[in-house]
């Protein structure tokens, strides 16, 4: 009886020997698996760190991305208001050109106009001129008288007074009657004036009666007044004035 127990008690150590064993093994295990674990945290501790770097870095990154594609998108906004400038400009040029191109046009157009009209009324006067001197009289008692673009004057100190017609084309004309013999008592002249002046010289006894065809020309009447005068022959003038001046006066 004492054996039997004594091989169960034997076998309980064994048995209690190799749990031991086996406990330290495992506990050696436990350690190895702590120390793995350490290993393991130690390492996720460096990778989160450098995942909280390359995060940093990415963010950064990121921003800076942003603002790149801010400036980019300012850049942008900057070269299209620019370029929406320089059309600007280039139509207001390119309008400008035109305007002024179509101004110099018309002003030449207008200055060719302008001369041909010259050149036409200036044919037309001197076709008047030539006209009118061909309806002169040529006899030697005549006072007719006609200038075509020239200065002249016509004095009559010893002429016997009668009815006559002058005529001043692109020119002056004076016509001194102050020393005139005068009978009559009335005394008719035509007068025709296309660019030009003509001044007539009357005695101050003579009665002036005007009766003027006027375009745009001037009269001017210098003579005494009329209710001063008594005794005296009639003057009666009929004046055609396309463009000029007529002058009736006494002697200085």
């Amino acid at each position: 009886m004492r054996k039997e127990n004594h091989t169960l008690v034997q076998k309980a150590l064994e048995v209690g020997k190799d749990d031991l064993l086996g406990d330290g093994t495992k506990l050696e295990q436990l350690e190895r698996g702590l120390e793995i674990l350490k290993d393991a945290n130690t390492e996720m501790s460096e990778v989160r760190g450098l995942l909280d770097h390359k995060e940093h870095g990415l963010i950064g990154d990121a921003k800076r991305l942003n603002d790149g594609v801010h400036l980019a998108q300012d850049v942008e906004r900057d070269v299209i208001r620019d370029e929406k400038r320089r059309r600007a400009e280039e139509r207001r040029r390119y309008s400008m050109e035109k305007r002024k191109k179509a101004c110099h046009g018309l002003l030449k157009d207008t200055f060719l106009i302008g001369l041909a009209a010259a050149a036409i009324s200036t044919s037309c006067t001197l076709v008047q001129a030539m006209k009118f001197k061909k309806s002169l009289r040529e006899n030697p008692d005549s006072l007719d008288s006609c200038v075509i673009c020239a200065k002249e004057e016509f004095m009559y100190p010893l002429s016997m007074m009668n009815d006559f017609k002058a005529g001043v084309f692109f020119g002056k004309s004076i016509i001194d009657l102050s020393k005139i013999e005068a009978p009559a008592k009335q005394y008719d002249v035509d007068l025709k004036i296309e660019n030009g002046s003509m001044t007539l010289i009357v005695p101050e006894d003579w009665h002036v009666h005007i009766t003027a065809k006027n375009c745009c020309g001037k009269v001017k009447n210098l003579t005494k007044s009329q209710e001063s005068v008594k005794d005296g022959p009639v003057l009666a003038i009929y004046a055609e004035i396309g463009c000029g001046t007529l002058v009736i006066k006494n002697e200085d």
